[in-house]
């Protein structure tokens, strides 16, 4: 068993097999997502519930070492929702907070390949726990989907630069009543399939108060525009029953037809009885096919499907039974484009919901159920061989060179959300020198001609400890830290009252 101790705040320790299945975990961090990096590494985002909901971001290499870690304001909920890496190392995270409004806002901010802020944009308007809900990187461009509010919510589709994380358009008011979108889908044409589910009244009587949630497809241009939208088996709605069935994600086939994972309720007498369903759309929207998969006796709780390179599908859901619906394992599932399965991997050892699943590079397949068997949530991370649908494992020497696109050694860094957007003017690149880190009784600063007049040491419950003035940004700076309680801080560099840079720092 390898053993990695991961300082986050509290000292506790990660726990990893090497050489052996490859599962990451620990107890007290929870990922939403995650994504495999262009230097083969793979890196996390979800929250610490040591000290509230902070936002973590973190990076581990294929031996499953911890290379760093970026953490989000933790004096505010902060938990990123998605996470995208653009080719030069530079990261792109999605996600909400409540630091501007206490129902939650949206925000987007971007890294470069060392770690360190580019831009931050609030996007606003959210009081739903997972506003951001899926991001497409285009070259220069982002496209996001969102859920909006006020009441009804709305699919939003809006394009952002990459540069600088300005708004260029938004779209949205889809569909008549309003809903909830998952998934974004780049189309073959340059257009967008979105996949939801969408309030719609009875299809025989559509004059009805009477509402229900549907599986849900909206097509648009390049431009955001609505070519189309349908509810899934609308039709099919009785007086005894409406057709309950909530949409999760979408991949298209080399035919360009659309694939559909979707999780319909049927069962009048349970209401939790959700059975996972894929439904083949043709290119303008026409249903072709239905087919239930895996074990419908089973209840489930949502999950995630993706395209492998050889035609084939991947879906990962997780299975309860159907009088204990919070009893659930996971299932991946492999499977031909006409919803036969080809093999398929369980685990039965955790209590999951699936957070979010990718393919590799080399086509392997890593899956965050976002285990609850704690308790609470947890870590825990697994990796598949596609090819046989066994646990992938650790290697055992890792040579590759993780640092490759950023010129000094990748540190650990803490972002403190600003007062408002900050755009790409107003973020510095120059590095920091802080040493010895840890420090006992003297800790060393070049600013390297940052212009800053202030610096606070703040300890990790964000409270002030001292603050020590800056009268020359060109000279040395020696901080006494003589007599503080061991721990972690952080330094906070000041100018004119704005807080420019902040940085970690252990006290022995």
């Amino acid at each position: 068993m390898k053993k990695l101790y991961l300082f986050l705040f509290s000292f506790l320790p990660f726990f990893l097999i090497a050489q052996s299945p490859w599962i990451f975990e620990n107890d007290f961090f929870h990922a939403y997502c995650l994504t495999e990096s262009y230097d083969g590494g793979m890196i996390v985002g979800g929250v610490s519930y040591n000290y509230g909901y902070d936002g973590k971001v973190i990076k581990v290499d294929n031996t499953g070492e911890l290379l760093w870690e970026f953490t989000l304001d933790p004096n505010h909920y902060s938990s990123p929702t998605q996470l995208r890496e653009y080719p030069d190392g530079s990261l792109l995270i999605g996600g909400i907070t409540d630091k501007y409004d206490e129902d939650k806002d949206g925000y987007l901010l971007k890294l470069n390949s060392c770690g360190e802020q580019l831009w931050f944009k609030n996007i606003g308007l959210s009081n739903d726990p997972d506003n951001i809900k899926d991001i497409f990187l285009d070259g220069e461009f982002i496209y996001l989907l969102q859920v909006k509010f006020p009441d009804p919510e709305r699919f939003t589709l809006s394009k952002f630069s990459s540069e600088n994380g300005d708004s260029l358009w938004s779209k949205s008011n889809y569909i008549p009543i309003g809903g909830t979108p998952r998934d974004l889908l780049k189309c073959s044409d340059g257009g967008f399939l979105l996949t939801g589910n969408a309030w719609a009244p009875p299809y025989y009587d559509q004059e009805s108060s009477i509402i229900g949630k549907r599986s849900t497809l909206i097509k648009t241009d390049s431009l955001g525009e609505l070519e189309w939208f349908d509810f899934y088996n609308w039709e099919l709605d009785s007086n005894n029953l409406l057709q309950y069935s909530y949409g999760y994600s979408s991949v298209e086939l080399p035919d360009s037809s659309f694939l559909t994972l979707a999780f319909d309720r049927t069962d009048t007498n349970n209401m939790n009885h959700l059975r996972p369903i894929l439904y083949k759309t043709s290119y303008d929207g026409e249903m072709i096919w239905t087919k239930f998969i895996a074990d419908t006796s089973l209840t489930y709780q949502g999950g995630q499907m993706v395209a492998l390179n050889d035609s084939t599908i991947i879906v990962a859901t997780s299975p309860a039974p159907q009088d204990d619906s919070y009893n659930t394992h996971m299932i991946v599932l492999k499977m031909d484009t006409l919803g036969n399965i080809l093999s398929s991997h369980t685990d039965t050892n955790e209590l999951f919901l699936i957070r979010d699943l990718a393919i590799t590079s080399d086509n392997k397949i890593i899956t965050t159920p976002g285990s609850t068997s704690t308790g609470n949530y947890h870590l825990y991370v697994v990796k598949l061989d596609a090819e046989t649908m066994l646990l992938d494992t650790f290697l055992i020497n890792d040579t590759t060179n993780y640092n490759y696109l950023c010129s000094s050694q990748i540190q650990d860094h803490l972002f403190l959300f600003p007062d408002d957007s900050i755009g790409i003017d107003k973020i510095s690149f120059i590095n920091i020198s802080i040493s010895p880190n840890p420090a006992k009784d003297f800790v060393n600063i070049s600013l390297n001609q940052l212009e800053i007049d202030q610096i606070n040491l703040i300890d990790i419950s964000g409270k002030l400890i001292n603050n020590f003035s800056v009268d020359n940004a060109y000279a040395p700076i020696e901080l006494d830290i003589h007599g503080q309680s061991p721990g972690i801080y952080f330094l906070e560099f000041i100018n004119e009252s704005e807080i420019i840079r902040s940085e970690k720092l252990i006290i022995l």
